[in-house]
C-alpha cells in the first residue's frame, strides 16, 4: 500500500510522512518480520496509524524523521506483547481469582479490557495447556477518561499481602491510565509494558535481577516477552469512594502511578 493511501486512513498524520520505499525487497521482508510477530501487513499498518494519532507529533519537520523511527520502534514492541494503545471500543470489566491473597483464602477482584485485550487474554489462556479459560462474565463500564504516558528508567517499592518489601527497577515503563465507572465504583486502572525489569528484596542489593518468567499472578494477565514484561488486561490502581473524587483524580492527575495492582500480578502471594 502506498504511503500516501496509508495517510488517508488517518486524521491529522503530518505530510513529512509520505517517506517513498525504494529499497529492492525492502517491503518483503519487513512482511517478512511481522508476520513471524503474528501479524499481517494491514494489521501492522493499523497499529502503526493508531500509534502515530496517539502520539504527541514532532515540533517541526526538521524531527520527523527521529519521530517516525521512534514511532515505528514503539509499534514493533506493540507487535512483540500486545499493542499498548488507548482502547477505540468499550471496556468491559471480568472477576476473576485474586492470586495475590493467601492461597488458604478466596478472593476476586475485577480486570479490566477492551475487546481486543479480553480476545489477547483468552487466546493466551487457550495455548496454555496448563491453564484452560474458564467461564468469564463481563460487564460493560463506563470510561470517563484516558492517559498515555512514558517513563524513563526509575525504581518503585512494592509491598506483598505479608507486608515485605520487594524493590522493582526498569529502563522504560509505557502506561495506559483508564478512569473507570462500573455500577456504584470507580476506580483508576492500569496496563503497562517494563522493559528489562529488575528486582530485589534490597534497595541496595549489588546484584538485581530479571523475574523472566517467574510469574505468581493470574495466569496470562502479565506476560514476559524478553525484554518486556507486559499486562494483557488493565488492573486496579487506586479506588475513589464517589464519582466526584474521581472526576478531581482525572482533572489533577499529575502523571503519577500506583504498581502496586500491577506487581501483584507479578509476585502473587509471595
Amino acid at each position: 500500500m502506498a504511503f500516501d493511501a496509508i495517510k488517508k486512513m488517518a486524521e491529522g498524520v503530518p505530510d513529512y510522512l509520505e517517506v517513498p520505499v525504494t529499497e529492492d525487497g525492502l517491503l518483503e521482508k519487513a512482511a517478512a518480520a511481522i508476520h513471524a510477530l503474528g501479524y499481517d501487513m494491514e494489521e501492522a499498518i493499523a497499529i502503526f496509524l493508531r500509534r502515530i494519532v496517539q502520539t504527541e507529533p514532532a515540533a517541526d519537520a526538521a524531527q520527523a524523521e527521529e519521530y517516525v523511527r521512534r514511532t515505528a520502534d514503539t509499534t514493533l514492541d506493540d507487535m512483540v506483547t500486545q499493542p499498548l494503545l488507548v482502547p477505540r471500543r468499550d471496556v468491559f470489566s471480568v472477576d476473576l481469582l485474586d492470586y495475590a491473597t493467601p492461597g488458604f483464602c478466596t478472593n476476586w477482584k475485577p480486570y479490566f479490557g477492551s475487546i481486543e485485550d479480553i480476545a489477547a487474554f483468552r487466546n493466551a489462556l487457550h495455548r496454555d495447556k496448563k491453564h484452560k479459560p474458564e467461564d468469564m462474565s463481563f460487564m460493560p463500564v463506563k470510561v470517563y477518561g484516558a492517559k498515555q504516558l512514558v517513563r524513563e528508567a526509575g525504581m518503585y517499592e512494592h509491598t506483598n499481602i505479608w507486608g515485605y518489601p520487594y524493590f522493582v527497577w526498569w529502563d522504560r515503563l509505557e502506561s495506559i491510565h483508564l478512569w473507570i465507572g462500573c455500577k456504584d465504583k470507580f476506580c483508576r486502572c492500569v496496563r503497562a509494558r517494563m522493559k528489562n525489569l529488575k528486582y530485589d528484596t534490597d534497595e541496595d542489593a549489588a546484584m538485581i535481577q530479571s523475574p523472566g518468567e517467574q510469574i505468581w499472578g493470574y495466569p496470562h494477565v502479565l506476560e514476559y516477552r524478553h525484554p518486556f514484561h507486559f499486562s494483557r488486561m488493565y488492573v486496579t490502581e487506586k479506588w475513589f469512594e464517589s464519582e466526584n473524587e474521581l472526576l478531581e483524580d482525572l482533572k489533577n492527575y499529575d502523571g503519577g502511578i500506583e504498581l502496586r495492582g500491577w506487581l501483584d500480578e507479578l509476585f502473587g502471594d509471595g
